[in-house]
This record gives C-alpha cells, structure tokens and sequence, in this order.
C-alpha cells in the first residue's frame, strides 16, 4: 500500500499481528479512483490469539467481500504457503475476483529459473485459480507496479462483463453441435432444442443453463461450459457460476 500510495500510510512489520484493523486508502490513477483495503493479516486458525486478532480477522473476512476484487499477495522467497491457498478460497468463497501478485521480486531477479519455478507452482497450488493474472513486483521498487492498475482494470471489467443472450445463444449450440448435453441410463433426447442458457448476473458472471433434464448435467460438463466460455469471452481474473435449472 505505501508503495502505491508513495507515502508512508501503514505500519510495516515482520511481526505478526501488527496490522489490526483493515485500513481504506483512496489512490488516484489517471483521473481514477480506486479504494484499497489493506486487510489484517490472517493466520492459520490454531495461532490466532482471542481478542483483538480474532476480531480483525473478521474484519479482514468482511473487507474481501465488500471489494470487487482482491489483490492476493505473495511472498517470492517464502513460496506459497497453505494459508495463502486458504486465503485464495475465501475469495472465491465470497465470489470475488482475483488476481496474484508476487512480491519482493527484485530479490530473486538474478535466478533466472525462478520465474519459471514461480510459475509451476502457482498453478500447482492454485489449480482453482487458473483464470487469474500473475504479476511480479517488488514494494521496494515502486516503479515494477506499472502493470497493477491496468490489471486491476481489465479484470473488474471482466468481473462486471454482461453477454447478451442472443450471442450466448449461439455459441451454446455451436458448442452441443460437437459436444452434446450428457445423456443418462442410455436415453435419447433432442439436446440442441432442449437447451438455453441466459446471463442473470454479473460481479462475479453467474449463468443458468435451462435443460430439460437437469440431472443429467454432470460437473465435468459445467467445467467444460466454463471453460469454452472464458476460451470465447475471456473473464480474465473473475469467477464464474454456472446454475442449472429445469426448462
């Protein structure tokens, strides 16, 4: 945050527990504002101290889920750790958007095997977050932040993205053209004409698919309709929720 900010805001510590409370910063960015939160750091559930820590972990909880999205950061040295994919679920959890940003880069600029590493292992202890942008950077650093607000900006537009449903349309029956609706015990149904699917929110992009069987619907086959539709509309950096309902 101060890095963003370029003033000394909030306390820097290595210390546990220093943060206390979220913190509300309002940056200016080409004409733009954007509020950040600076959340209380959240440890693992066995060290948290009754009291004041347990109270601002609530509040970090309550500050993801007023955001649009959230920014989760990562240590380059230290690597993931179980908390941090912790941290990525209650996102999710709270349908937000995302993106990873690893800091204290400019610690590891000389390995040049580490943004490989780097890489590997964020999709291995990420796979749920496949979708999301990766930056590197460094708070030391200010000017390797160059890349955080245009990302901030394309992922809330993909966040807020509304697909009209003639389109959506189309492209569902392009996609039953080659991969039709799964079919149970064997029985056959008119899959083309039997199937609908219209966008009925967005922050985060939620779809229902109306069918007229919709127990046939396995989750392989949601994954799959996600899949073609961030391959087709992008929604880079959000969430996606796809409901199934009787047509």
């Amino acid at each position: 945050m101060n890095a963003v900010l370029e003033e000394d805001r909030v306390v820097v510590s290595d210390v546990p527990g220093t943060t206390r409370d979220s913190i509300d910063s309002i940056a200016l960015h080409q004409g733009q504002r954007y509020l950040f939160t600076d959340t209380a750091g959240i440890r693992r559930r066995g060290k948290i101290d009754r009291g004041i820590e347990g109270y601002s972990v609530v509040r970090s909880h309550l500050a993801i889920g007023r955001s649009d999205l959230g920014i989760l950061l990562l240590d380059s040295v230290e690597g993931v750790t179980e908390q941090d994919t912790k941290i990525a679920g209650i996102i999710i959890k709270q349908g937000r958007a995302c993106f990873l940003l690893v800091n204290k880069w400019d610690l590891r600029e000389g390995d040049s095997q580490a943004r490989q590493e780097v890489e590997l292992e964020l999709r291995r202890r990420f796979p749920f977050l496949t979708w999301a942008p990766v930056l590197f950077a460094s708070a030391a650093h200010p000017n390797s932040l160059g890349q955080l607000f245009p990302t901030i900006d394309r992922v809330f537009t993909a966040f807020s993205k509304r697909i009209p449903t003639g389109a959506l349309n189309k492209f569902l029956q392009e996609i039953l053209a080659t991969h039709p609706l799964p079919v149970r015990k064997g029985k056959p149904t008119k899959i083309t004409k039997s199937a609908f699917m219209t966008q009925v929110a967005t922050q985060p992009p939620v779809f229902a698919l109306f069918v007229g069987h919709p127990d046939n619907i396995t989750s392989a086959y949601l994954r799959f309709l996600e899949n073609q539709l961030r391959d087709e509309y992008g929604f880079e950096g959000t969430p996606i929720r796809m409901l199934v309902r009787k047509k």
